[in-house]
């Protein structure tokens, strides 16, 4: 069977170091290299081996006429993936701020001895003022909006890669790297215990296989430790309670031995253990439970029902504080998205009352305000700041004069309900600040002092394709234009790491 590459990154936290923050306990940042790219959508047929994946989407052929011989094949027809080439940037400008907005200094290609030939952009860190700003601005040719991305100096790394536009490309060849590790196909069997009646299946970082059967179960991992599992089989026929689970290796899963698992039969699992859903938030899917495995990553456990009690299944041997529970629902016009550890695992978990007995922030209608602490007079309103203990905040504002002149930026800062809005050195785009916002969005992050999550934070609104198609103004919410980009693999790694860390994140969108 054939081997394809996996969507993992084996050491995680390589593009998180070196943070721009003087409070962050590493050592300070002397410069920040910005290395500018521009996106291509190709098919993966067409790419070299050692290229950079920044995206990949598998193609199937929908049509009635299509000719196919297998028609119930899971195989695609096609796979495309995103890859990067050097871009000049010679399209953007960049700007340092001070913390209300002032510009203390520009830089483009044209003028700045700083920005290399092959698009990176270096910028000297003393040069950006305490609480200080970074923005990257782009505006094509005969285009009458801007897009800007802002970063407030404690979110700049020491090396950051930005995409621009497929015009600006350096060279036909892509950036390389290996952010990806194998991924292997087996297929394995499960011994039923001389019951066939549930759901069997096997738990890895690359996803959940499962069966209404123990046997042949077809199954992807990279080369680590991943779960088998038994699920009650539920009347609806999905999986419920965990009845049975082993952590193995690639090594131990074959078609013809099929692996026996540790049970509460057998003293190694509680089953039967109180779960009791959110009453205070909306569930908008089930909850669900990760296990953390130290050197693989978290590992899925069980879903729990989206209202009312259910149960779930405990070992000791996994260690009672590697259970996490990830939710995903609405609260009070929030989209609420959190992970927390499980304090007691073999107590039960009642998160009934969870969220409305935190302090957060209350949603307000976001509109400009006057302000004396932006240097073009106007702040964002975002939310109502009720005491809660926030990381960090992501701000999307878009706004136009009525004649077709409008800036599109996102702004990456410290916590702030009064967001000060920046100004560009430019007449024409600083007096639109005295229009009305046609969407903003508003984006914080609590529940955590991880440096590490906050960094992931900036990257998680990367989307590769909608960048590499230009569709990212089609609907897309919570998508930003200009982008920190970020390869596949690191992706991947950041979505499991979020699931096995303390965080809650709290989303509002509203359009004018």
């Amino acid at each position: 069977m054939n081997n394809f590459k996996a969507l993992f990154l084996a050491t995680p936290l390589i593009l998180l170091n070196g943070c721009g923050s003087e409070s962050s306990g590493s050592a300070p940042v002397s410069k920040y290299n910005l290395q500018f790219v521009s996106l291509k959508v190709l098919d993966e047929d067409e790419v070299n081996s050692n290229c950079e994946i920044y995206g990949r989407k598998e193609i199937y052929d929908t049509s009635s006429d299509s000719s196919s011989d297998d028609s119930s094949s899971d195989e695609p027809d096609s796979v495309n993936v995103v890859v990067a080439q050097k871009s000049t940037g010679s399209l953007l400008t960049a700007y340092i701020q001070d913390n209300t907005g002032a510009v203390t200094a520009t830089y483009n290609t044209a003028t700045s001895s700083n920005w290399s030939s092959d698009g990176k952009l270096t910028i000297v860190a003393s040069d950006v003022p305490a609480n200080g700003y970074v923005t990257i601005t782009r505006k094509l040719p005969g285009s009458t909006t801007t897009y800007a991305l802002t970063l407030q100096k404690s979110f700049l790394q020491t090396n950051m890669t930005i995409n621009t536009v497929l015009s600006e490309v350096t060279a036909e060849t892509c950036v390389t790297g290996s952010s990806e590790s194998k991924i292997y196909e087996r297929t394995g069997s499960i011994d039923q215990d001389g019951d066939g009646f549930g759901i069997f299946g096997f738990s890895t970082l690359e996803g959940i296989f499962q069966g209404f059967s123990g046997q042949s179960i077809e199954m992807e991992s990279p080369s680590s430790t991943f779960l088998a599992t038994r699920h009650v089989r539920e009347s609806d026929d999905s999986a419920g309670e965990i009845k049975g689970y082993r952590f193995i290796t690639l090594g131990q899963v074959s078609e013809d031995s099929a692996i026996e698992l540790k049970t509460a039969d057998s003293g190694d699992m509680t089953g039967d253990i109180s779960w009791v859903a959110p009453q205070d938030m909306s569930l908008t899917a089930k909850a669900e439970m990760n296990v953390y495995k130290s050197g693989t990553g978290a590992l899925h456990w069980q879903y729990l029902p989206q209202t009312g009690t259910g149960t779930y299944g405990y070992a000791s041997a996994v260690g009672g504080s590697n259970y996490y529970v990830s939710t995903q629902g609405t609260y009070n016009q929030w989209t609420v998205n959190e992970t927390q550890a499980i304090s007691s695992p073999a107590n039960g978990l009642d998160l009934s009352t969870a969220l409305s007995a935190k302090t957060l922030p209350a949603v307000a209608t976001s509109e400009l305000v006057s302000c004396s602490t932006s240097a073009v007079g106007s702040c964002l309103q975002t939310y109502s700041d009720l005491g809660a203990s926030l990381t960090a905040q992501r701000t999307y504002v878009s706004i136009n004069n009525g004649s077709g002149t409008e800036v599109k930026q996102v702004i990456y800062s410290t916590p702030q309900a009064l967001v000060p809005m920046l100004s560009f050195n430019d007449s024409d785009l600083d007096n639109l600040w005295s229009n009305s916002l046609s969407v903003s969005e508003v984006s914080l992050l609590m529940g955590t002092t991880s440096s590490e999550v906050k960094d992931i934070f900036t990257r998680q609104y990367f989307d590769s394709f909608a960048v590499a198609e230009n569709t990212f103004d089609n609907g897309n919410k919570f998508t930003d234009s200009i982008s920190i980009a970020t390869p596949l693999g690191d992706k991947k790694e950041n979505e499991n790491y979020l699931k096995r860390t303390n965080n809650l994140q709290l989303q509002y969108h509203e359009t004018k």
